[in-house]
């Protein structure tokens, strides 16, 4: 029999620790189909703290044109996936659309849910399928407002997943995996 372990990700919201899936409480949780008990644990040994992105160097990251990107409150196990893709509209006036993983293939199944700008300043789409008070959009506007004032808490890491924040492209190089950039787009950071 398969036994998971839940944590309080936020009021009202419970996460499975071993495949991320959270719900209003532990018994409407939809486990993603490859959730096992120790999964989360397996992942940490596995990456250890190379994905890590380095604290103050979250936002370049992540506003670099093409981040995966997951945001992991360490003290709770509760985690979410984003993809922010920037879009230039007119020189020097960039947007970023948001979108969060919403099914286990981690290529494709990002849902739109929101956009920022320079500022960093979320906004919720209306048109997005995903409310405006659900987690991971409470998640990611929290985590842009902190950022915005520079005083994210140690316990929030970053992680990316393998793949160069500007042109998304796998990352091989050992200091390439340490930084999130591949040695061509460092250039342009």
């Amino acid at each position: 029999m398969k036994i998971n372990k839940f944590t309080e990700a936020a009021e009202g919201i419970f996460s499975c620790n071993d495949c991320g899936a959270f719900g209003p409480d532990v018994m409407k949780i939809q486990h993603h189909l490859n959730c096992t008990p120790g999964e989360s644990e397996k992942w940490e040994d596995h990456y250890g703290d190379y994905a890590s992105i380095d604290p103050g160097k979250e936002l370049a990251f992540i506003k670099a044109g093409n981040a995966i990107f997951t945001i992991r409150n360490e003290n709770t196990g509760g985690r979410f996936t984003f993809k922010v893709q920037r879009h230039e509209k007119k020189a020097g006036d960039a947007v970023w659309f948001v979108r969060v993983l919403t099914n286990q293939d981690n290529n494709k199944d990002y849902t739109f849910i929101g956009t920022f700008w320079k500022e960093n300043a979320y906004r919720h789409s209306p048109r997005s399928t995903i409310g405006k008070d659900a987690p991971s959009t409470r998640v990611i506007d929290w985590f842009l407002t902190k950022m915005r004032f520079g005083n994210l808490p140690d316990y929030v890491k970053v992680y990316h997943e393998g793949r160069c924040g500007r042109c998304s492209k796998r990352l091989t190089v050992p200091e390439s995996l340490l930084s999130g950039y591949g040695p061509e787009c460092i250039k342009f950071i």
